[in-house]
């Protein structure tokens, strides 16, 4: 038993410590191959885009259209002065030649001026229609809609982010045109 520990324990710093033995960096954050290898997909490594621009992370090409800004309204129809919502155009493409993927509207975040982050919420998901839903991407199609969040009326959008994958941090974020807002 000692022999396959000994044998497997080079293997295991490798997987570890990345191809070279040492810890794989970028940005200042320790990261693994793989999330080295999503990130490297992005376009020239930036990770803060426009709006209106391709942008691809990994398996995905994603792009922000349009944002809408929307009064909220009480339970009782009325106007509702502390919250409103903003809506959202999300487009997805998928360009492989094999491969599936998923649009899914909870991998957006909204961030506001102060650095706050706001998660979508299904609940709101009809706001805008045709809303963004979950669904499978074919290569070569795409799929475009809209996702909403509920904001307190003094909050301001400054940038939204895209985290394909919970469980890789690689992300993209994109400068939300103040002109739409």
């Amino acid at each position: 038993m000692k022999k396959i520990i000994f044998i497997l324990s080079p293997f295991l710093l490798f997987v570890a410590c990345g191809p070279q033995g040492l810890p794989v960096e970028h940005e200042g954050q320790v990261v693994t191959t793989k999330q080295q290898d999503s990130i490297s997909k992005t376009s020239s490594k930036k990770l803060i885009f426009n709006m209106g621009e391709d942008i691809q992370l990994g398996d995905y090409v994603v792009k922000v259209n349009k944002v809408l800004i929307k009064n909220a309204l009480t339970m009782l129809g009325y106007p509702d002065p502390k919250n409103k919502f903003y809506s959202i155009e999300i487009e997805y493409f998928n360009p492989t030649q094999d491969k599936q993927i998923n649009s899914n509207p909870s991998n957006w975040t909204l961030i506001d001026e102060e650095d706050y982050i706001h998660e979508f919420d299904y609940e709101y998901s009809e706001v805008k229609k045709p809303e963004l839903v979950s669904i499978v991407i074919n290569p070569g199609n795409k799929v475009k809609g809209w996702i909403s969040f509920l904001l307190p009326s003094n909050t301001v959008p400054k940038k939204i982010q895209f985290q394909p994958d919970n469980l890789n941090n690689a992300n993209i974020e994109i400068t939300l045109d103040k002109t739409s807002q």
